[in-house]
């Protein structure tokens, strides 16, 4: 690196100060994340595909042509349920779905023989630890390896690695209870206890089904051509809660962990959670070194730099992801923080921490975010994405531990970010006559002078996670973007972007990607993937996948071509994926009748019929082209005006949120089969569908059926319906309607509806609510004095007649309060004497879906 001295400062010759000065620029958002047409298409997807399996897929790791994916999986039989029969392949993966192939027809399958245990004690006694192995460039699914054991095993962490002998290693961790056990190639296996069994094999359960359950760590190194454990190893141990959470691989095959341990202190109440990371050996995983970290309440995510052995952690100062239990932390100044850190992979200590206020928490449930090195042609960078990071507002990035520097004969620090971007500046770094200043001395250089202007919280208030830049030798900040939650980041190969994969679910008000916003589902996660500009931080474009049911993608890896490899669990049965991929999960592998009905469905949905939810929660991985982005089909021509994309749309087409669809299209994949492409009103937005206003109401985002009551769900267990608020299509096609003997009170529910004062005449009282067929109109006189009137909206009801007196005139109209969904009305028999002028009369005063209806009296 050349240095040159310019009145007693440091003049580096690179991208580092130029990557700060665009940090400055790039904090409040400008870009709309539209700043092209061209997306990258999806090319393939495999599924799991059986209801007698379950997976919940948590990390993805690249190795060659293979692309693994971890997570836990199960069998859904249960010897102790009736009809139980046991299979020999309980869970299975197919694919390749392509555009050609929605259903996988002409895809591979594998399948694998799981142990069925009983639910006594509820499900979580049940999973497996599980990897899915897939070949990257077809997506055929080539194998599935299973670690079992009495209890829940849950995975988290995974890496893949050809390591300096030519071996391909895998590495895999989460936490267990009970037992875990892996086999090996010799034909032998090992099995580790949970501590809170001392040892033996006592049965010790998920502390989500009974008491005793506690969880230790577990870390195995495996063979990643068969899956044969070199080694199974419990780490950490607790009397609460421990799991390794993060797991990286080095050239040698040693493992590096991070994660947390919880443990209850001498009161048998209350628990102090600390966080770690270790080295475990290549041969047999014992410990080589570990910084147990009592400033942590967790650390999370980890990733190893073979470049100068360094590795880079994310982590928390709290737990539970508020103030109650956050820790002390001498570089958070705030009641939490999240945390990223540099250390030694020799040992261990610690070189550098930046903290950004915050509360990620140590779920892995929750979009925990990612650690990732930036690549060569990027530069020296690590890429961050932390969950909570700046969501109530703007908060600065120079915050952490001192800077390094060279001190001048005239009493001058340069701190170290001046004068090396490329390397950790050491004392040989200083120009003659200058003296080093290292990073624990009492002169260093404070984080927050470095004043870069980057911070998190400057993005849309809807955003509630930070993605950040670091200069990795330094942990200089180069930039803040705030998103929705993050999964994964995947750094280019180029060097020019970042791609971040997650998922989302506000309801109503879907997810902001600054002036974008991606479609709610209904309330039902969606998936979405993001790219951002390496050296700005400013989003270039965002597209969403997803359907009816849960989407949730959980880890993302990349290729040396740039492609994307996403990873996760599903709800749907049907994924419009993006561009021209949208496919259809048949599930098979249950009863006969299941199968039948999966079939029939499937039939169905290929011929345009509304899309549902899966019967079983179902693997996915799905490959996205990066390296080939494409013109959406429907656009027609695109230019840039001041870097915003603006598309001519096909005729006959909608283009709406980044997705093509023909004229007539619903919006069913959303939960919205209401709305419909309709080039003639909007090309860009969804359009109200005839049957709004007909038979149906669109009120509060959502498709009404006639007579749908209004309701406000207040918790899981709670939702009120309100007793006058209704759909009624006829009188408003998108807002509610008020059942006409109420009135509102101008509260919310469930204190919404007052009774209005009844008239003084006997009412026709509702007695029941089938559904029958119309009723006919008979001829009626338009003479007498007899009359009935509706006063209320009927459409379906059997109405039960009142008593009418025997003589004397029929003055006072009868009146139907409710408002009935269909009629059958009785009419009384009325004696000759109580009738004026010998004649029958009637008057047509209500309509049940367009069809008069009478009442009448009439001669005996």
């Amino acid at each position: 690196m050349m240095k040159m001295s310019v009145r007693g400062t440091y003049l580096v010759l690179g991208s580092l100060v130029a990557g700060a000065v665009s940090s400055v620029q790039g904090q409040v958002p400008t870009d709309t994340y539209q700043q092209t047409c061209e997306l990258p298409p999806f090319e393939w997807a495999a599924y799991g595909t059986r209801v007698t399996g379950r997976m919940y897929t948590r990390r993805a790791a690249m190795l060659g042509e293979s692309l693994f994916a971890a997570g836990y999986l199960k069998s859904t039989s249960a010897p102790n349920e009736e009809e139980y029969q046991p299979l020999v392949n309980d869970f299975g993966v197919t694919g390749p779905y392509t555009a050609s192939d929605p259903t996988g027809t002409n895809g591979d399958s594998v399948t694998v023989d799981l142990t069925d245990y009983t639910t006594e004690f509820g499900s979580f006694a049940q999973y497996e630890v599980g990897v899915v192995k897939i070949n990257a460039a077809s997506g055929s699914p080539e194998d599935i390896y299973v670690y079992y054991g009495e209890g829940q095993d849950e995975t988290c962490g995974l890496a893949a690695k050809e390591i300096s002998s030519g071996e391909e290693v895998l590495a895999i961790s989460g936490h267990f209870v009970g037992t875990l056990t892996a086999d090996h190639s010799d034909g032998t296996s090992t099995t580790i206890f949970n501590s809170n069994s001392n040892g033996t094999a006592d049965y010790v359960q998920h502390p989500n089904a009974v008491k005793n359950g506690f969880d230790d760590g577990f870390v195995i190194s495996a063979d990643a051509a068969t899956g044969d454990a070199n080694w199974l190893v419990a780490y950490p141990t607790s009397t609460k809660d421990a799991q390794t959470v993060g797991v990286d691989i080095d050239n040698e095959g040693n493992i590096f962990g991070a994660g947390y341990s919880c443990n209850l202190l001498e009161n048998g109440e209350d628990t102090v959670c600390d966080g770690f990371v270790a080295k475990f050996d290549k041969t047999d995983g014992s410990v080589v070194w570990e910084n147990i970290m009592t400033d942590l309440a967790a650390a999370m995510w980890i990733v190893y730099d073979e470049t100068d052995n360094a590795l880079y952690v994310t982590g928390t100062t709290t737990y539970k992801g508020d103030g109650s239990d956050g820790k002390i932390h001498e570089s958070c100044n705030h009641d939490t923080c999240a945390v990223t850190m540099r250390l030694s992979a020799s040992d261990g200590t610690i070189d550098w921490v930046r903290t950004v206020q915050g509360s990620p928490r140590w779920n892995f449930f929750d979009q925990t975010g990612d650690i990732r090195l930036a690549s060569e042609s990027d530069g020296p960078y690590i890429y961050v994405a932390l969950d909570d990071a700046g969501e109530n507002g703007v908060v600065s990035m120079d915050e952490g531990t001192p800077y390094a520097g060279c001190l001048s004969a005239d009493g001058a620090l340069s701190p170290e970010y001046q004068i090396s971007g490329n390397t950790v500046v050491t004392a040989e770094d200083c120009l003659p006559g200058s003296t080093f200043v290292s990073r624990d001395a009492a002169n260093a250089m404070p984080a927050a002078d470095a004043v870069t202007g980057a911070v998190c919280g400057a993005g849309h208030e809807a955003s509630n996670t930070c993605i950040m830049k670091y200069n990795k030798y330094s942990g200089y900040p180069i930039w803040g973007s705030d998103t929705p939650p993050v999964a994964s980041l995947v750094p280019s190969p180029d060097g020019q972007s970042v791609t971040a994969v997650g998922f989302y679910w506000l309801k109503q008000n879907g997810a902001n990607f600054d002036s974008v916003l991606l479609p709610d589902y209904n309330g039902i996660e969606g998936a979405f993937n993001a790219k951002l500009n390496a050296v700005t931080g400013e989003g270039e474009y965002v597209m969403h996948s997803g359907g009816v049911g849960k989407n949730r993608p959980y880890d993302a890896v990349g290729d040396s071509e740039g492609n994307v490899y996403i990873v996760g669990y599903t709800l749907s049965n049907i994924i419009n994926w993006g561009g021209t991929l949208e496919t259809l999960i048949i599930e098979e592998g249950g009863d006969e009748e299941q199968e039948v009905a999966a079939n029939n469905a499937g039939v169905t949905n290929q011929m345009g019929g509304v899309p549902s939810k899966s019967g079983e929660y179902q693997f996915f991985a799905v490959k996205l082209l990066e390296s080939q982005p494409a013109t959406p089909t429907c656009v027609e021509s695109c230019s840039l005006m001041d870097s915003i994309a603006n598309p001519v749309i096909k005729a006959g087409t909608c283009l709406i949120d980044n997705h093509c669809y023909q004229a007539g299209h619903s919006a069913a994949m959303f939960g919205r089969p209401c709305l419909v492409c309709n080039p003639a009103q909007s090309q860009t937005e969804w359009s109200l569908a005839p049957s709004i206003g007909n038979s149906i109401c669109f009120i509060d985002n959502i498709c009404r059926d006639t007579g749908d009551p209004r309701t406000f769900r207040e918790s899981r267990s709670v939702t009120h319906v309100s007793e006058c608020q209704f759909c009624d299509p006829g009188l408003n096609g998108i807002g509610w309607s008020v059942k006409p003997e109420y009135e509102l009170t101008g509260e919310e529910l469930p204190n919404d509806c007052a009774n209005k004062t009844m008239a003084p005449a006997d009412p026709i009282q509702v007695t029941g609510s089938p559904t029958l067929a119309p009723i006919a109109a008979p001829t009626v006189p338009d003479s007498g004095p007899w009359q009935t009137r509706f006063t209320g909206s009927p459409t379906v009801a059997r109405i039960a007649a009142p008593t009418v007196p025997v003589s004397g005139p029929l003055a006072d109209p009868i009146q139907v309060t409710a408002s009935p969904t269909l009629a059958q009305i009785a009419v009384p028999a009325v004696p000759v004497s109580s009738l004026s002028g010998g004649a029958a009369a009637g008057t047509v005063v209500g309509s049940v879906a367009g069809v008069a209806i009478l009442l009448c009296a009439y001669l005996v």
